[in-house]
């Protein structure tokens, strides 16, 4: 086996390995009990139990994930692991295809260390106390479907630039899925590739003669999608329609919604000056940790020709300067550089543009190009503030892979310096990669650390922090207990992983009673939904340390919680341990009992 070959193998391996060791490691500890996920959980279960999705539950993103999720319960049964054990496939199948795009842009073995630093640093990540963002057990599977199907888009584009039409139905269906997650994932996933395929059609000498028929093959992929979900849905089909393309997008522009503490410290707006300074500050020491290095080594390559390990050089100086940034600056902010080294990645590339007559190179450039554009319009969603944490599992996912495998590659930047200086800038980097992400597993590690009680039973059994478990395992058998016939549950204000856990309907499609929720559909709806179809208990469920600025019942949701106060009793409390600074304490409400006899009258007596 040559040298070459060999690389073609031991790297893929050694990116399942490391997959492999870190499902070995955090066994079981992906799933968020309360937050996000159990949205994603309960809306598979109600749909696979026959629910509409818009009528039945109301939701505001694309149809796609919902009904594939259920797809595999209808499948296999509902069941936790049944949709860990799917993202998993999906997790890898991703491997595969990221690794494929980057060492066709790069080399072996900086693709294999770019999907590790993603294995590492997004897969399995827990950044906060409330850990919906990772992909096994993401806040939201638009984006991590999304991914996948980008990724399925972009090899299919390659085919078609090299001169292959027929790929453009691949391509097309891709793009037409894409549409059907979620508005940023949309938009990034259909922008870059339809950049791809104007690339490759307009600018290719090779489309001569076959460009209408591309054209014809793209429309129609792009419409099998929306016809497939158009035939799924029941009558009003307007209305369904007008859901799943039009509602997502009328969400992400509601001012309301986007002016929200949470979202404003996403997109760094919350303190632009101060995630300015940070991104620069970042940015300054990448550029001195690893551009300095290099330079000397390109400096001395001249007067040393005999140099030699000038990366294990760099990499060893590197080191101790990169754990003190990592000590003495905000390390979840390390990653601030990579907006502004994807635009330079990205006009790099396209500068570098092949003749079209060379297909492979040809292939290669398109592809490249449309990979770096979706890397760029993800990270654009992230603002000012550019990081692993929250949403950039999957937002800056993309765009972090893609410079690992630059800054590693020994034949980036050739023409600008020497081979030492690329091979010290190699070390360099490597050191500060190997800090930057030596924080982050530590962060992970301290989170996962606290998921040591188990709740729920069989394929619904995953780990959560005892602060809370107890209580909620707790609430389960006392629902459990008094649960008679179909019973409905509202968890208040967010919690559907119980509904989901106790088998109980939430009483109206309102599944989540937080902020955006309620703007979304408004408060008065929702109160007039509970009038309607009032719950069998109610649950308040404590949420310490909201990150939306404000307390169910005091900030947001006020009329709801008088709703309840004047319908419900507290009938039983179930307490855990200190969660944030508070007692984590779940009530249980139960109905108010009719009112008694009227005084100075027997029950049996009849009406005067």
């Amino acid at each position: 086996m040559t040298r070459s070959r060999a690389q073609e193998v031991i790297w893929p391996a050694l990116v399942l390995v490391t997959g492999g060791i870190l499902i070995a490691l955090t066994w079981g500890r992906w799933t968020e009990i309360l937050v996000d996920f159990g949205r994603e959980v309960y809306t598979a279960w109600r749909l696979a139990e026959g629910d509409v999705l818009y009528d039945d539950i109301a939701y505001f993103s694309g149809p796609l994930s919902p009904n594939l999720n259920a797809l595999w319960f209808r499948l296999f049964r509902p069941g936790i692991w049944v949709l860990l054990t799917m993202n998993g496939l999906l997790l890898a199948l991703l491997m595969v295809i990221s690794y494929t795009i980057l060492q066709r842009l790069t080399a072996p073995a900086p693709a294999a260390i770019a999907c590790i630093s993603f294995l590492l640093l997004c897969a399995f990540s827990h950044y906060s106390t409330y850990g919906s963002f990772n992909f096994l057990a993401p806040y939201s599977h638009e984006l991590t479907h999304g991914l996948v199907l980008t990724g399925v888009g972009l090899l299919f584009l390659r085919r078609l630039a090299i001169g292959h039409p027929a790929s453009a139905l691949g391509v097309g269906f891709c793009s037409g899925l894409a549409l059907l997650t979620k508005p940023e994932m949309a938009l990034a996933s259909v922008g870059a590739i339809g950049l791809g395929v104007t690339l490759s059609l307009a600018g290719n000498d090779l489309f001569q003669v076959g460009r209408k028929r591309a054209l014809v093959w793209f429309g129609s992929g792009l419409v099998l999608p929306l016809l497939w979900y158009a035939m799924s849905v029941p009558p009003p089909i307007t209305h369904h329609l007008f859901s799943a393309l039009v509602s997502p997008w009328t969400a992400v522009a509601n001012g309301e919604v986007r002016g929200l503490l949470f979202y404003q410290a996403g997109l760094g707006l919350d303190r632009p000056g101060r995630n300015l300074l940070w991104m620069g500050v970042w940015c300054g020491i990448w550029g001195v940790l690893v551009g300095a290095p290099s330079l000397i080594a390109s400096r001395l390559q001249g007067r040393l020709r005999k140099l030699r390990g000038t990366g294990l050089v760099a990499f060893g100086l590197t080191v101790p300067l990169s754990l003190v940034a990592v000590i003495t600056a905000e390390p979840f902010r390390a990653f601030g550089p990579l907006l502004p080294m994807t635009i330079f990645l990205l006009v790099a590339h396209t500068r570098a543009r092949p003749p079209g007559s060379d297909r492979k190179a040809w292939g290669n450039w398109v592809l490249g190009t449309s990979a770096l554009a979706f890397s760029l319009l993800l990270l654009l969603k992230m603002g000012l503030r550019p990081q692993m944490r929250w949403y950039g599992f999957a937002l800056a996912g993309p765009a972090l892979m893609a410079s690992v495998a630059w800054i590693l590659d020994p034949r980036s930047g050739r023409g600008t310096g020497s081979a030492g200086g690329r091979h010290a800038r190699i070390g360099a980097a490597a050191a500060v990669l190997i800090s930057v992400t030596g924080f982050h597993l530590a962060a992970t590690y301290f989170q996962l650390s606290k998921r040591t009680l188990p709740v729920g039973e069989g394929r619904d059994r995953i780990m959560t922090d005892e602060a809370r478990g107890v209580a909620i395992a707790s609430a389960l058998d006392g629902l459990r207990e008094r649960k008679e016939g179909p019973s409905t549950l509202l968890v208040v204000p967010e919690g559907v992983m119980i509904n989901y856990l106790v088998r109980m309907r939430s009483p109206t499609p309102f599944i989540n009673l937080m902020p955006p929720e309620l703007i979304i559909f408004g408060e008065e709806a929702i109160e007039a939904a509970l009038n309607a179809h009032p719950p069998d208990f109610v649950l308040e469920v404590p949420k310490p340390g909201n990150d939306l600025g404000a307390e169910f019942g005091t900030g947001f949701g006020r009329s709801i919680k008088r709703w309840i106060d004047r319908q419900y009793l507290e009938s039983d409390a179930f307490s855990g341990g200190d969660f944030l600074g508070e007692r984590f304490i779940v009530r249980l409400l139960t109905a108010h009992p009719p009112p008694g006899p009227t005084a100075g009258r027997q029950p049996d007596s009849p009406p005067p």
